[in-house]
């Protein structure tokens, strides 16, 4: 067993090379990676894109960065109902006699897919403000997306639903499973409620 404390004074727990309990926010968690990485895995149905995401995840919880995920299971259907055309990357690019915009340079991510992108510059584009919106098999259909939906103002049990990407991740989570990382290192997969948070 090792216990570390981490840079931001969380105490983590790592038994057999796992990491299995951890101290923040004044409270012990139970993590069960293993169990809840499969449930997030069986969900997206493809393992290296699971991975590359639950990794990213990961990393920017540790690092106290915000960021959203959304694996879209059908995206012709999805993506209309999800995210503004002008944030789609899988739409035709912007015409090039237009003055450079936000837009313009998003479309370096078009084609691109999570699993050949550098990790570094997956998790920069999963910081910006708004959700990474990729199909089944890890291709980005938006990076920063602003997702479209109506009000929420209660969860599925009843529960009220603060903030704008806990809303975002229970709307986006009708097309997919999702996972949300708040700036306090909590991860939440959502897939048309919420699964499980660590």
């Amino acid at each position: 067993m090792c216990v570390v404390l981490s840079p931001s004074h969380e105490l983590k727990v790592f038994a057999q090379g796992a990491q299995v309990f951890t101290f923040r926010n004044a409270n012990w968690h139970l993590l069960d990676l293993e169990a809840k990485y499969a449930m997030w895995c069986e969900a997206v149905g493809q393992d290296e894109v699971a991975e590359r995401l639950f990794q990213t995840a990961l990393n920017l919880a540790d690092d106290r960065n915000g960021a959203l995920f959304v694996v879209l299971r059908d995206p012709a259907r999805a993506a209309p109902a999800l995210v503004a055309p002008a944030d789609r990357l899988d739409l035709d690019a912007p015409p090039t006699d237009e003055a450079l915009s936000r837009r313009h340079l998003l479309q370096l991510m078009a084609s691109r897919t999570v699993t050949n992108l550098d990790a570094s510059v997956l998790s920069a584009v999963a910081t910006m403000d708004g959700a990474t919106v990729v199909d089944g098999a890890g291709r980005l259909l938006a990076v920063g997306a602003i997702l479209m939906h109506p009000q929420l103002p209660h969860a599925a049990d009843g529960t009220v639903v603060e903030g704008a990407r806990t809303t975002a991740a229970l709307r986006a989570s009708q097309f997919g499973p999702v996972l949300k990382i708040s700036e306090d290192g909590v991860i939440s997969f959502f897939d048309g409620r919420l699964v499980w948070n660590i």
